[in-house]
């Protein structure tokens, strides 16, 4: 089963897309590539695509958080850290990179679409892929398991504010109901 990534839901899809690697973290599909977070390679049609250990990290960046305009600001920090750096040349160089790994168009992007002077937004779906078991069969409960740890931190702070305002409304309603029961009782209402 595959999932998506975008808008933070999860559809299911019927075709199964897998991935050799070890269950650690998910491997990513979008398009015709697979993302493989545990080799930290991307591979088309099976086959690898070489990426520089920065391209990678930066594709990576973006394809985890598809539709999301990442300011150029926080994919340096991400790729560079604390170190010293002219980022901006350096970041249009990974971009640049990133582009022709995908064979992508910043003219008309499928893939990697550059908001001038913010920074880039990731535009394809993007689906968690089943993994392969040892013996080559797709091992689901397995694969379950890692999309169910991997549903990610936003749904899970979604879900926070959510049941957080639950409880606030519920506060609410109960000092409402006491003030009003208290003033019926006391003749005010």
């Amino acid at each position: 089963m595959q999932e998506t990534l975008n808008n933070s839901s999860f559809e299911a899809n019927s075709k199964i897309a897998t991935c050799d690697s070890s269950l650690d973290r998910p491997c990513l599909r979008f398009g015709e590539f697979i993302l493989d977070q545990n080799s930290e390679s991307l591979s088309r049609d099976g086959r690898k695509i070489p990426l520089k250990p920065q391209v990678y990290t930066a594709l990576n960046y973006l394809v985890s958080r598809p539709e999301v305009l990442v300011t150029r600001e926080a994919l340096s920090e991400h790729i560079w850290s604390a170190q010293q750096v002219d980022f901006e040349s350096g970041l249009n160089t990974i971009i640049r990179q990133i582009r022709r790994a995908l064979e992508d168009n910043a003219e008309t992007p499928q893939y990697i679409e550059t908001v001038p002077r913010k920074g880039y937004r990731f535009l394809a779906p993007v689906f968690l892929v089943a993994h392969k078991s040892s013996a080559g069969d797709l091992n689901e409960a397995a694969g379950a398991s890692t999309l169910r740890k991997n549903i990610g931190l936003r749904t899970i702070e979604i879900l926070s504010y959510g049941f957080i305002l639950a409880f606030v409304i519920a506060i609410l309603a109960v000092t409402v109901l006491a003030f009003h029961a208290i003033s019926t009782v006391h003749g005010g209402g």
